[in-house]
């Protein structure tokens, strides 16, 4: 099954590598090459049946293989291979074959694993909801096809708060226009604490805005 899944996630890679793409880029891509909307579907449906087994006793397990290896041998043994393109495999990947195998093993079964599966399958199903087995088995407007494959999104070029720049640039200019003027007419230059005192915080200000625009947007 890894082998089979290293094709395209090779190809994948070495077409990144080879257009320069940006290495986010190139494992978003990755990524969706082996767990598309198809094979998360068929990976919900096996990852269930693994945690049914692992929960039973000796003798559910034995009733079940009994079964299971009753089943037609491409079908059983497509399961078993579990990824597309491999043999049998045909026969698990759309949620309509996947829900045949299973009416078609659960008439294998004897009535002790009937109920032991139906049992563990209520009990799946409220822990983690439906979007899991019921949706590998349902047709997708019942409860969807799962999330959308992912698809890599450049990064934004803005950096920061830009409304808090702005406001901090105001600010600058504001002060800037008032030393100006202070320089322009020394006859009305600031003499009182409270005036100083005024302009030393705005000074602050100033250069609390500059600081600002070194961090980009998670530290300010």
């Amino acid at each position: 099954r890894m082998l089979a899944a290293s094709t395209d996630l090779s190809k994948v890679i070495g077409e990144g590598i080879r257009n320069n793409s940006p290495s986010d880029k190139i494992a978003a891509d990755a990524y969706r090459s082996i767990w598309s909307q198809t094979t998360r579907g068929q990976r919900d449906f096996q990852a269930f049946g693994g945690d049914f087994l692992m929960a039973q006793n000796v003798n559910i397990l034995r009733g079940f293989f009994s079964a299971f290896f009753r089943v037609d041998l491409p079908i059983w043994g497509g399961f078993l291979a579990g990824w597309p393109g491999l043999p049998g495999n045909i026969h698990h990947e759309t949620w309509d074959r996947r829900l045949l195998f299973a009416l078609n093993l659960f008439t294998k079964m004897s009535n002790e694993v009937r109920l032991a599966m139906m049992t563990y399958a209520v009990k799946h199903t409220a822990t983690f909801g439906p979007n899991l087995l019921l949706r590998s088995l349902t047709p997708p407007f019942l409860f969807g096809s799962g999330p959308l494959d992912y698809e890599w999104v450049p990064p934004s070029t803005t950096t920061g708060d830009e409304e808090a720049k702005a406001e901090a640039r105001r600010m600058i200019q504001e002060f800037e226009k008032r030393l100006h003027s202070t320089d322009k007419a020394p006859s009305e230059a600031v003499d009182s604490n409270e005036s100083v005192k005024e302009i030393q915080k705005e000074e602050e200000l100033v250069m609390a805005g500059e600081v600002l625009d070194m961090f980009p947007a998670p530290f300010n």
